[in-house]
This record gives C-alpha cells, sequence and structure tokens, in this order.
C-alpha cells in the first residue's frame, strides 16, 4: 500500500489508483475516490492529511521517475481536483502550523518545494532545498525539517 493515515474509525488508504476508507478491522472498505493517472505505469505514491481535512495523495512515473505524477486533494465526500502535475516522484507533505504554506518533495528532481496553499489551490510553487533525493518529509515542533535521502540510508535535518 503506497499510503495510509489513521481517522476516527479506521484508515483513510491510497492504493494504485483509488483512495478509500476501511475501518479498524479492515474488513469493512469503502472507495472514496478513483484518480485516472497519465498514463498506466503512474501509481500513488505518498498521501497525508492536510489541515483543512482532506487527504493529499500523490503520484509517480514507476517506470523512472519522468514528470508525469500529480499531487491531488480528496475531500471527505469523496470529491477531487489536481493541485499540480508534473511531478516525478511525490514524496513527503508538510504544511506550515496555519495551513498557508505547503512542503512536498519531488525525489526524481532532488527538490523540496514549498508553495501557497489553501486547500483548494498551490499557487507560487518555488524550491525550498535542493540537490538530495528526498524520500519522505517531517516539520518538527521548532519549525525544522526532517527528510530521508532516497538510496543513501540517511536522515538529515
Amino acid at each position: 500500500v503506497p499510503a495510509f493515515q489513521p481517522t476516527r474509525n479506521g484508515y483513510v488508504v491510497a492504493d494504485r489508483d483509488t483512495v478509500f476508507v476501511v475501518d479498524m478491522s479492515g474488513a469493512n472498505r469503502r472507495t472514496l475516490a478513483w484518480i485516472e493517472h497519465s498514463s498506466e505505469t503512474v501509481r500513488f505514491n505518498e498521501g497525508k492529511c492536510d489541515p483543512f481535512g482532506q487527504f493529499v495523495v500523490g503520484s509517480m512515473d514507476v517506470l523512472g521517475g519522468d514528470p508525469v505524477g500529480a499531487i491531488s486533494a480528496i475531500a471527505e465526500d469523496g470529491s477531487s481536483r489536481t493541485l499540480v502535475r508534473g511531478i516525478g516522484v511525490a514524496n513527503g507533505f508538510e504544511w506550515s502550523d496555519d495551513g498557508g504554506q505547503m512542503w512536498f518533495t519531488d525525489t526524481a528532481a532532488a527538490t523540496i518545494f514549498v508553495a501557497d496553499y489553501d486547500g483548494e489551490r498551490l499557487e507560487n510553487i518555488r524550491p525550498f532545498a535542493t540537490g538530495r533525493a528526498s524520500d519522505g518529509l517531517v516539520r518538527d515542533v521548532d519549525g525544522g525539517f526532517w527528510n530521508g535521502i532516497n538510496d543513501v540510508g540517511r536522515v538529515v535535518r
């Protein structure tokens, strides 16, 4: 499973092209959204709940990180919208305390990006840190970022 996050009663899960909700037992599964990817070689890779209660999910090209992936937001009612296209390998999502900024990594581009975010759109996307193929991202209580470096076996702040 590429991504999952806990909910009050279970988990929201992203599979290859489907986002679904399961209860704690895993027995009851309800499809929340299905996303048509840009090609058959694209699948979900990362997902996390944003400060607005949506499941934000990103995709990747499994054959080499060509920039054909995207980042989308899935609302509780199952509606979805694409926030950004042209992603090689979507990884590591984080938000500012007020939700007004979002950081995300594109492992294939060896870049962490930051953008203005309001729960509806990503705007003013710009590089935040470059030169390392980040795999995951977490923001600590001091506002610093920790990320795993792909294929190196190292975590850096």
